[in-house]
């Protein structure tokens, strides 16, 4: 009986997460940018994009209380669009620039390079030798970004 409540009340939320999918991708950018690509004209597709950005922008504005972020990718997973709301950027710097990989790297001095070691996929155990420690040099300090 219980389930049926939670169900009940998620029924509306979901559906409006449903018209939140329609309107993203009815956007006449997104049909623009298909028919441009389709066309190989590739600076008509470019702007297409840029006004589908403009478009995640908007509705992310509309939907702040529920949506945090917007991707577009393409066929192969590449991402063409993303869009966040302004206070998610600067928390995901925050939490990424305060992480101890990035203020163990920033200590490091400018020619010293990085020593991470590869950890072995279990799944993989059986099929590929175990690696070993990987060396990477930098011209220069990370900057956590």
């Amino acid at each position: 009986m219980r389930l049926r409540q939670v169900a009940l009340r998620l029924k509306p939320f979901l559906r409006e997460r449903e018209l939140d999918l329609y309107d993203l991708t009815s956007s006449p950018a997104l049909r623009d940018y298909q028919t441009q690509l389709e066309y190989r004209l590739v600076q008509e597709a470019d702007v297409a994009l840029k006004k589908l950005s403009d478009h995640f922008a908007q509705f992310l504005s509309r939907r702040d209380e529920v949506v945090a972020e917007a991707r577009y990718l393409d066929e192969t997973g590449k991402e063409l669009v993303a869009r966040d709301r302004p206070w998610r950027q600067a928390e995901q710097h925050a939490a990424t620039r305060d992480a101890p990989f990035f203020q163990r790297a920033r200590a490091l001095s400018p020619d010293s390079g990085v020593l991470a070691s590869v950890e072995q996929s279990e799944s993989l155990a059986d099929h590929r030798p175990a690696p070993g420690p990987a060396r990477s040099t930098t011209s220069g300090r990370n900057s956590g970004a």
